[in-house]
């Protein structure tokens, strides 16, 4: 009613050209107290707590008793207390009453007038909020990937925030990295710990409702002990609200939750507004409210500076200290000369020597620039332009950036404001700025503005709104918020389109359109919508590389220019941009630039073309081996410099991603095999790298080969001394021996005897010529040549030892037998001790033969006569050395059990992109000991696979749902159907579901739904199962019943587990199955297996089969035995044997025992129980 009637005031305002603000339509008697403290920027109202009051309104006005009649805020406050920063200047005076709001929205009482005037001369009475521009807003939305940081979008994240208990939750690493702290997973205890910039350290504990805060033990959600942090698709989500509020999110307005978009915006400061700056303190104020310091820094500035207590007490008169924190503006004028007109927060303090040193790079601001010219031939590239007091500007930017900076167009640009080289700027030295942000702005900055004309649909009109709103989309679907006056709203109609032309504003935090931009409306004009088209940019690629596995499927692509896009397309569209291709895409850039990452399209529609009609610069990849001299990934342009095989000297540029990805290879004295593109620039050609492979040194040195030789020809009196002979292919070979090697061998270098011969090979000189190699070793075998046998093993106690010789002596079955070892099996054997041995006997013309020892392991005394088992588990990976001899790898199983693992060098080098800390590998390995006693799993197999260790995530599943009941007033919100296989279905929905779909939540309606199976508790004893819903599609009904998998048996023959793929034979016709890791380790060639799935069609390829289900079988393989259905009474039952069973009595009586699996035992533990009957 008071809406309506503030709605006829206002025409009748309008018709008499005069608009003034209206005392509230009914007034109340004041009964409680409200006060108002002013503060820099805002007023805090505080009022007394109204029993029976579920919420308040707050009405301000200009004076006593002017109050306007709609409150000042969107929805009611909940709480007793509220800054009130909206609109405020400093200077003018501002009114209040409260009024108390009951369960039925009804205003029932009301406060008394409160007035104040809010001023920046005063010390504050709290530590003020941060500056516009040094304040860092991020917003999330439920059920979105993609999330905002200040004005760019980014993502996406691994899984979305989802809402639970009414509380949200979502991957805490996407705010806690934008806010400059670090976060860490300790696997053994599943614990998450955050670290801020201040020091301060946040634990949580998945499943446990208590945290801890620096130490202190901290309930996560005193109302509510069931929120805790869990785990959702392999990912850690955490409770944001908790999280936000120790990583700073601490003021009133600081953590806002749109209900309309269910997005929530979230105020910290920024951490590229940080400043550290050395004060020598002339006085300290630890009483003060809020403590204060007074100091001069190292150019003899003044300064305030306000502090916790805590920090404040660490500071002493005439002591110098670097404090850490930001910038604050006061007053525009001081009143005294003591009034500091520019304040400082600090949040860290650290001791510094006196006198304090000069300072390289001191401020951080934000401001519009006009850009005059441009030069991104210089390093860095850098633009010149001039700011919107007409100060003259030099901007150090990113190349990609720096082309989108022309001449004429406006920005605003965030960074830090460098040191000239002269005394004073001047239009000869201007000060120069390395950006961080840039954003491009409508022309020209400052002044007056032209209005800005954007083709609008809208959406939605508040013209009983101070100042009347209206809301909508422009032609790219960008949400705006639009201020107009009282006579256009009333024109505005929802649906309807316009040019609408105005000035934009700031973005606004009050808005529940948290996404959306503001114009403030000067004129419109009606137009038809289909007028409307949305901006389109249209050229052509060479698709570089794709990623059709991300959450959003990316192509990376070079245009007609040569620079690099990121083009985010439709998985359709993914799978056919196979690298080498062109296309012409067309799609909607944005106008936001991300510094140091390529520009970037989300393509509305996309062709294959004939790359003959995309004229591309040609990118041609060059590899090369490098010895590297010096890295430097910490400039803004990463560089790696290094010799090649024949000593030239090569500058690279790197990308951040593999500086981060192979830290532990790009240190000097390392060997790396690096492929780069060469790209043009005005000054010189830029080497650019694409991949890096670890390589052994020297670069160049070919690898060692052994091959077994029958002796045809020797002659050790040349130089050098030579033999010739044949391998066991009938390959002749000619060989480079030593002097040493013909002395050592001289008995056994006789035509006619047999070799395994190692060395480096030489190509040969012409085509038909003999192969060469360089012997590095050799060891008499039996003749003839022949594949290689396999190694004899058994246990051995050493008796002695002798390692001169490198010979131990050792006794076997009560034998005694000489072993010939490695010099550190020699160091480790003591005598008295076991060893499991492999190797080969030597047979020695005229002496007692030798066993030769290639592989050893510890063993207890006395001897066992069994070979090592091989044993698989998942390891979380703490640290890893590829450099070392074995290369080691140390982390945790998924007990949180410390292990250490030996792998081979090839292993290492291959599997160093998934041997991160903090990441997650499948190995098989046999456990040895050394002789220090330390246990060691010598890695055999190895496979990336997901974190955390020991923990599935849940499968989601999708299902077609014939609706039967619905019930959204329940909570959960419940819906009861039937699915495409004639199953009863209850599915539990989120409320914004309820709203959404509401035309389609109706009976004998169909939906398709996925979700995730969940249990719900119905009483104290009982739970049913459910589908907690992730996506709901109205589709046409009737649901059509879903194809069921195919089903065979098949023979393997042969297998990869690296990659996933077993091969097999069905009916003697050989089939590709890609296999989950369990069924690839236990799949062993001549096994028979009964598998289940689909078929995979691929591209230029033949297809092969995704399997999802497998059962172990007899071979041969036979038909699979029928499916039988039972009604059973349970009697009995044990989940606890491996594997479960049931026993009960069926329908007629007979006696029955049931296996089942340990999830069925889980899934129906409710149900399992003595005298239930279940159907099975």
């Amino acid at each position: 009613m008071r809406r309506n009637l503030f709605i006829w005031l206002t025409v009748l305002a309008m018709a008499g050209s005069i608009f003034t603000p209206f005392p509230p339509a009914f007034s109340l008697t004041p009964t409680f107290n409200l006060e108002v403290t002013p503060g820099c920027g805002y007023n805090m109202l505080e009022w007394d707590r109204v029993n029976g009051a579920t919420n308040y309104w707050i009405y301000r006005g200009p004076s006593e008793g002017a109050e306007f009649d709609t409150p000042l805020t969107d929805f009611p406050v909940p709480d007793n207390k509220f800054k009130d920063d909206i609109n405020i200047k400093n200077g003018t005076k501002y009114c209040y009453f409260v009024r108390a709001v009951d369960a039925n929205a009804n205003e029932f009482a009301q406060s008394k007038e409160a007035c104040g005037t809010p001023n920046c001369e005063n010390p504050p009475d709290e530590i003020p909020p941060e500056n516009e521009d040094c304040r860092l807003m991020l917003e999330y939305q439920i059920g979105n990937k993609y999330y905002k940081s200040g004005e760019v979008q980014k993502g996406p994240m691994e899984a979305a925030p989802l809402l639970t208990q009414n509380r949200m939750f979502l991957l805490i690493r996407y705010v806690a990295e934008e806010v400059g702290a670090s976060i860490a997973y300790d696997a053994a205890t599943k614990t998450v710990t955050i670290k801020t910039l201040d020091g301060q350290t946040l634990e949580i504990q998945i499943g446990n409702p208590t945290a801890k805060v620096n130490g202190a033990p901290v309930q996560i959600d005193p109302n509510n002990p069931q929120v805790v942090a869990f785990i959702v698709g392999g990912r850690t989500v955490l409770p944001m609200r908790f999280v936000a509020q120790n990583l700073g999110a601490t003021g009133p307005d600081d953590i806002k939750w749109f209900e309309a978009t269910k997005t929530v915006q979230l105020l910290f400061g920024d951490p590229n507004c940080r400043r550290c700056m050395c004060v020598t303190v002339s006085k300290v104020d630890c009483n003060a409210n809020p403590p204060v310091v007074y100091g001069k820094d190292v150019n003899g500035r003044e300064w305030r500076i306000y502090l916790s207590k805590e920090l404040c007490l660490k500071v002493k008169e005439g002591g110098c200290y670097t404090f850490c924190g930001s910038i604050r503006q006061g007053a525009s004028t001081p009143t005294t000369a003591t009034a500091l007109n520019t304040y400082f927060i600090a949040t860290v303090v650290k001791p510094a020597d006196c006198p304090c040193k000069p300072e390289p790079y001191p401020d951080y601001k934000c401001m519009c620039v006009t850009i005059e010219t441009q030069n991104c031939s210089e390093n860095p590239p850098a633009v010149y332009g001039v700011d919107e007091k007409n100060q003259k500007w030099i901007l150090q930017v990113d190349a990609s950036l720096c082309q989108q900076m022309t001449p004429g167009t406006c920005w605003k640009v965030c960074g830090t404001v460098g040191v000239t080289t002269a005394n004073t700027i001047s239009a000869s030295f201007p000060p120069r700025m390395k950006v961080t942000r840039a954003v491009k702005v409508d022309c020209p900055c400052g002044g007056n503005q032209a209005p800005r004309c954007l083709c609008m649909k809208i959406e939605k009109v508040d013209c009983a709104s101070a100042p009347p709103m209206a809301w909508g989309t422009d032609k790219n679907g960008k949400s705006w918020v639009m201020e107009l006056d009282e006579k256009m709203c009333l024109e505005l109609k929802p649906g309807s389109c316009y040019i609408i032309c105005g000035h934009v504003q700031p973005q606004s935090a009050t808005t529940a359109y948290a996404q959306a931009k503001k114009i403030r409306v000067v004129r419109f004009e009606k137009i038809e919508c289909e007028q409307c088209k949305p901006d389109e940019k249209c050229f052509c690629v060479k698709i570089d590389r794709v990623d059709c596995n991300a959450a959003q499927p990316t192509v990376y692509g070079y245009d007609e220019n040569g620079k690099l896009w990121a083009l985010y397309v439709d998985s359709k569209w993914c799978a056919d941009m196979q690298p080498g291709t062109c296309w012409m895409v067309c799609g909607n850039p944005p106008e936001i630039i991300r510094v140091g990452s390529p520009p970037w399209m989300k393509v509305t529609r996309a062709e294959k073309i004939d790359c003959s009609r995309c004229k591309i610069k040609e990118q041609k990849e060059n590899c090369v081996c490098l010895v590297v001299e010096k890295v430097d990934c910490n400039s803004d342009k990463p560089m790696l410099y290094g010799k090649d095989e024949n000593g030239k000297y090569f500058s690279l540029l790197l990308s951040r991603e593999l500086c981060e990805k192979y830290s532990n290879y790009l240190v000097p004295g390392k060997c790396l095999k690096v492929c780069y593109v060469i790209s043009d620039s005005a000054l010189a050609a830029i080497m650019k790298v694409i991949s890096i492979t670890p390589v052994e040194c020297p670069c160049g040195a070919p690898k060692e080969k052994c091959v077994c030789i029958t002796l045809e020809k020797v002659d050790c009196s040349s130089e050098p001394p030579m033999a010739w002979g044949k391998d066991e292919n009938g390959q002749m070979w000619s060989l480079v021996l030593s002097r040493e090697l013909c002395a050592k061998y001289a008995n056994y270098l006789v035509p006619g005897k047999c070799f395994k011969i190692c060395g480096t090979p030489k190509p040969p000189a012409a085509t038909n010529a003999m192969m060469t190699l360089v012997v590095t070793s050799i060891t008499p075998v039996e003749c003839p040549c022949k594949e290689e046998t396999k190694l004899d093993c058994f246990c051995v106690k050493i008796e002695k030892k002798d390692c001169e010789n490198l010979l131990l002596y050792a006794t076997v079955d009560g034998k005694i037998l000489t072993l010939s070892v490695p010099a550190e099996l020699c160091k480790m054997a003591e005598p008295g001790t076991c060893w499991w041995v492999c190797g080969r006997k030597v047979e020695v013309a005229g002496a007692v033969p030798y066993f030769k020892v290639e592989k050893y392991e510890k063993r207890e005394c006395p001897c066992g006569t069994e070979q090592p088992k091989e044993e698989c588990f998942c390891v979380t990976i703490d640290r890893f050395a590829c450099d070392q001899d074995p290369p080691m790898i140390w982390g945790k199983d998924k007990n949180g059990n410390q292990v250490v693992l030996a792998v081979s060098k090839e292993i290492c080098l291959k599997y160093a992109e998934a041997l991160g800390p903090g990441k997650c590998v499948e190995i098989c390995a046999i456990k040895t000991t050394l002789a220090s006693g330390l246990v060691v799993w010598k890695v055999t197999k190895i496979s990336q696979t997901e974190c955390p260790c020991g923990e599935k995530p849940p499968e989601e599943i999708c299902r077609c749902v014939t609706i039967k009941k619905v019930d959204c007033t329940a909570k959960p919100p419940m819906v009861w159907g039937i699915d495409e296989n004639g199953n009863e279905i209850t599915l539990v929905l989120e409320s914004w579901m309820c709203d959404r779909y509401a035309n389609y939540l109706v009976p004998e309606r169909c939906i398709k739904v996925c979700g995730i199976w969940s249990k719900i508790a119905i009483s104290d004893t009982m739970s049913i199962e459910v589908l907690k819903l992730t996506k709901i599609v109205p589709v046409e009904c009737p649901c059509k019943q879903g194809p069921k998998p195919d089903c065979f048996c098949v023979q393997v023959e042969k297998k990869d587990c690296e990659r996933g793929i077993l091969y097999v034979k069905v009916a003697e016709k050989p089939i590709v199955l890609m296999v989950p890791p369990e069924l690839c380790r236990m799949a062993e060639p001549g096994t028979c297996w009964w598998v289940c799935g689909e078929w995979v069609e691929q591209a230029g390829a033949a297809p092969y089969f995704k399997v999802t289900k497998f059962e172990k079988r007899d071979c041969p393989c036979e038909k699979p035995p029928e499916e039988i259905c039972h009604c059973v009474t349970i009697r009995k039952v044990d989940c606890t044997r491996d594997p479960p069973l049931v026993w009960g009595v069926d329908e007629n009586g007979n006696e029955i025992v049931l296996v089942l699996t340990k999830e069925l035992c889980q899934k129906w533990a409710n149900y399992l129980v003595p005298g239930r009957c279940v159907k099975v």
